[in-house]
């Protein structure tokens, strides 16, 4: 069974996400922000990891950074789940260049979601 981690500020996008994907087949980990996401990556090692860009504290960019600059967990594919247009002038393309999706948060579908996580699990 894949594990995903999902690194999220709002509790509703969390349970909701978080419950897709356990009902796909998923060992889910959920994060309420992203120190707690960094500490779970690390402990719990999961397959692949989505992550808010927009959060209190440590912002997901901070945390793709982390994570793709630790040997522990910067083989874990990272996809980035946000309302931040990808083209906005605050999107670095070296950020999305680390990533292997980047889903807008009003245009993905959990299902589409699990979907693509599933598909670039069995190719990667």
């Amino acid at each position: 069974m894949a594990k995903v981690l999902l690194v999220e500020d709002d509790p509703i996008l969390l349970k909701m996400y978080g419950e897709k994907f356990l009902i796909s087949g998923f060992d889910v980990i959920t994060a309420y922000g992203g120190e707690e996401g960094l500490a779970k990556a690390k402990k719990e090692h999961p397959d692949f990891i989505i992550v808010d860009l927009m959060m209190p504290k440590v912002d997901g960019s901070a945390v793709i950074e982390e994570l793709k600059g630790n040997p522990q967990t910067e083989k874990i594919p990272v996809a980035i789940f946000t309302v931040i247009p990808q083209d906005s002038s605050n999107i670095k393309d070296e950020l999305i260049s680390k990533t292997v999706y980047y889903w807008l948060k009003d245009k993905v579908k959990p299902s589409q979601m699990v979907e693509q996580v599933q598909q670039y699990l069995k190719t990667h």
